[in-house]
């Protein structure tokens, strides 16, 4: 006999082919002799399919799961810690997370008070402005008063130089021999 014949697989499938109605091969259903049978092999085929690729999807989906397994556990290492005299990192981030909550609270209430502060500053600043302006409208009319004074010291002083030098020439007239004023 021919060695491929010999082969114990290869062999019933030959003689299948070779002769159909040897003892040694299996009986197997004819295929479909009505639409019922066929549709019923069909069907199936079709779940055979359907099965293969579920269990494909399957392997594929059992890899990436294990992928994301392994990423889980590596960041829960991560995360853990591993110093048993220590706080966990959860409480540690909700500690750190109230300590800024209260800054920024603190820095709030102090840049309120800074603003209160320069609006208060401002206010007093627009009070000395008006001061200024009013103190400079009295300087100014001080000024005008004192050039008004001055004007009237130099009339008068005229006035009395004249009234001088009037009465000098009349003592002189009246009484040459005597002293004027």
């Amino acid at each position: 006999m021919d060695p491929v014949l010999a082969d114990t697989t290869v062999a019933p499938m030959i003689m299948m082919i070779i002769r159909p109605d040897a003892a040694t091969v299996p009986e197997l259903p004819e295929l479909a002799h009505n639409p019922w049978e066929l549709a019923t092999w069909g069907i199936i085929g079709l779940v055979a399919v359907i099965a293969f690729w579920i269990w494909t999807e399957h392997r594929s989906t059992r890899s990436q799961i294990d992928k994301v397994g392994a990423d889980v556990k590596a960041v829960k290492r991560q995360v853990n810690n591993d110093h048993p005299e220590e706080e966990n990192l959860r409480d540690q981030l909700d500690r750190m997370e109230a300590a800024q909550k209260a800054e920024r609270a603190s820095r709030e209430a102090a840049q309120k008070r800074t603003d209160e502060k320069l609006d208060e500053l401002n206010r007093r600043q627009a009070e000395m402005r008006e001061r200024q302006i009013d103190h400079g409208q009295d300087i100014s009319g001080i000024r005008d008063d004192v050039g008004s004074l001055r004007g009237e010291d130099r009339q008068i002083k005229q006035e009395h130089t004249d009234l001088v030098r009037r009465l000098n020439a009349f003592i002189r007239r009246e009484h040459p021999g005597a002293d004027p004023l």
